[in-house]
């Protein structure tokens, strides 16, 4: 990983359980990331280096740097993660910080745009339902 990377700023979270569900109001899409995702993400409020990120992790989890690369940068491309330096010569800090979580392979479950889950109206809320009270 050669970026140090900071969540953006217009991004909105929050943890559901084992999901992060992040809404980025730039784009106005939704995003869900795994457990080990939004981890990632989570730590990202201030700027953190590749070395802080795999410190994540429990020792001897097998964290892959190149996973986690890819990560930050799919969520780069997303707009949650905004790169801030180059910091190639970044090495591991010692794995195993308080709260380290097993290694998964970061990943986004899903994404969409808000419009699509903002706009579903049940069928009895419509207007004209007489079922619906209004």
């Amino acid at each position: 990983m050669a970026a140090t990377y900071r969540r953006a700023a217009h991004v909105a979270w929050r943890r559901i359980g084992d999901e992060t569900v992040c809404v980025n109001l730039a784009t106005k899409e939704m995003v869900g990331l795994d457990p080990a995702g939004g981890a990632v993400l989570e730590r990202c409020a201030e700027p953190r280096s590749a070395g802080e990120l795999l410190s994540l992790f429990a020792p001897g989890a097998g964290a892959e740097p190149g996973a986690l690369a890819a990560f930050c940068a799919e969520l780069a491309d997303l707009g949650l993660l905004v790169p801030l330096a180059d910091t190639s010569g970044d090495t591991a800090e010692k794995p195993g910080a308080e709260g380290a979580i097993p290694w998964g392979p970061p990943r986004v479950l899903w994404h969409e745009p808000l419009s699509a889950v903002v706009n579903q109206i049940s069928p009895p809320q419509q207007l004209g339902n007489p079922e619906c009270g209004f």
